[in-house]
């Protein structure tokens, strides 16, 4: 699998959310160049952990917008936003157990499908709520 960058075509139009996917879309891009390059299995566990807490802030910001905002998605939107952690979670596990199926591909491919459906599925729906509403942050 390539690198993962970012294509406008992730944009939703509210410029916070979407700097917010550009820095997310690095982070994963520069854990999975420094692996590669490195070629160093043990590194993968801080690396994920990086990216837990940087999606973790960003899941939070946008639960945050929905409940301000009362968006009626929030309950589905957060189920998902959970779900990528304990995925995080179980690499880091099978990583430290020495899995042979688990490998960067694989994480770097999950996590790359995982934040591109997320955005252009529940992301665009929030988008448009905000957008809807007149939300201070949906103007550009």
């Amino acid at each position: 699998m390539g690198p993962f960058e970012w294509d406008h075509g992730y944009e939703v139009g509210i410029p916070v959310i979407d700097e917010q996917h550009r820095d997310l879309v690095s982070s994963i891009s520069m854990a999975i160049t420094q692996l590669s390059q490195e070629n160093n299995p043990q590194e993968l566990s801080p690396l994920l952990d990086g990216i837990a807490q940087h999606a973790g802030i960003h899941f939070k910001f946008e639960e945050d917008l929905m409940e301000a905002y009362a968006d009626p998605r929030l309950q589905a939107h957060r189920d998902e936003h959970a779900s990528l952690l304990p995925q995080l979670r179980r690499f880091k596990e099978r990583n430290r157990a020495g899995v042979p199926s688990h490998k960067l591909e694989h994480v770097s491919a999950f996590l790359s499908i995982w934040l591109r459906t997320h955005i252009n599925t529940q992301d665009r729906l929030l988008a448009a709520h905000l957008k809807r509403v007149g939300a201070k942050e949906a103007q550009a």
